[in-house]
């Protein structure tokens, strides 16, 4: 793996601050498939690092599943197998079908959204966990940075740390 040197340490505080602030736009409780692909594609830079690889080994991909995903999937899968086995079962299984259908999608607009996909809050948490690892590794003065880049830093890192408490506790809140 790589390592992890000052600039790259410098540039990952700077993004975490950028993405800290870019999840604050969007309603923490739905799922941004847009942001989910953004996150799921600056994890890999993440663990590319060993430091960061071992201090944050259940770091996870964003699960970008919408419902109106799930809802169309369900929606093609039953309409396939109903056109498939209309002659072989007849009406009363298409009945059925449509049944089980109804109360899939009722089901499914009852279930909170995070039991499928990565919200904006979970996104936040998990990039919350990248910036407290980061943060503690800085203080541990591992990376030598001199006085005024050890500031910028840190500055960066407060700012994303603050920014994402600050959303976490107002998708709790409500």
């Amino acid at each position: 793996m790589a390592e992890l040197t000052r600039k790259a340490f410098y540039d990952l505080a700077v993004q975490c601050r950028d993405l800290a602030q870019e999840l604050a736009r969007h309603d923490q409780d739905q799922v941004d498939v847009a942001l989910c692909r953004r996150f799921n594609e600056w994890l890999p830079q993440i663990l590319a690092y060993d430091p960061l690889r071992a201090a944050l080994p259940n770091l996870t991909p964003a699960r970008p599943l919408t419902r109106w995903m799930l809802f169309s999937a369900i929606t093609l899968a039953s309409l396939v197998l109903a056109l498939i086995f209309r002659e072989f079962l007849g009406r009363l299984f298409l009945f059925a079908m449509v049944s089980a259908v109804t109360l899939t999608a009722i089901t499914l607009f009852l279930l909170p959204v995070r039991f499928y996909g990565t919200t904006v809050a979970l996104i936040e948490g998990k990039v919350l966990r990248v910036v407290n690892v980061m943060e503690a590794m800085l203080l541990e003065e591992k990376m030598g940075f001199t006085e005024a880049a050890f500031f910028v830093v840190k500055d960066n890192l407060s700012a994303a740390r603050a920014e994402l408490r600050q959303q976490i506790h107002l998708a709790q809140r409500w």
